[in-house]
């Protein structure tokens, strides 16, 4: 299947807080409490469903995509459309993806 042309955007999710291994009830209490990391993640729209965006970082000649990362919507503060999809719809993975339903241009809050 050849590779849609897709959207360029930055998204801005919350990432989540894990402490693996052995700690003290102190060193638990201010790993737990220094709270989510703000991330930052830029790429080509893979895909767009309700309840998850997924980016992938790398497109080639040969129809190959590389590098992604799903990211849950409920996580994601903000979408910026970096570079809009300009032309016809494409069919991707089942959904319609074109400048309407997808992009709708400037910063999209979730």
């Amino acid at each position: 299947m050849p590779v849609p042309p897709m959207a360029i955007v930055e998204v801005v999710w919350i990432d989540s807080n894990m402490a693996n291994g052995w700690h003290s009830i102190e060193e638990m209490m201010r790993t737990v409490t220094q709270g989510a990391m703000a991330c930052r993640t830029a790429g080509y729209l893979f895909l767009d469903q309700a309840d998850r965006v997924a980016i992938v970082s790398s497109q080639a000649d040969n129809d190959n995509v590389g590098d992604a990362i799903t990211i849950p919507r409920v996580a994601i503060k903000s979408m910026t459309v970096i570079r809009a999809v300009t032309g016809p719809s494409t069919p991707l993975n089942g959904l319609t993806v074109d400048s309407a339903t997808v992009l709708g241009g400037g910063t999209m809050p979730w």
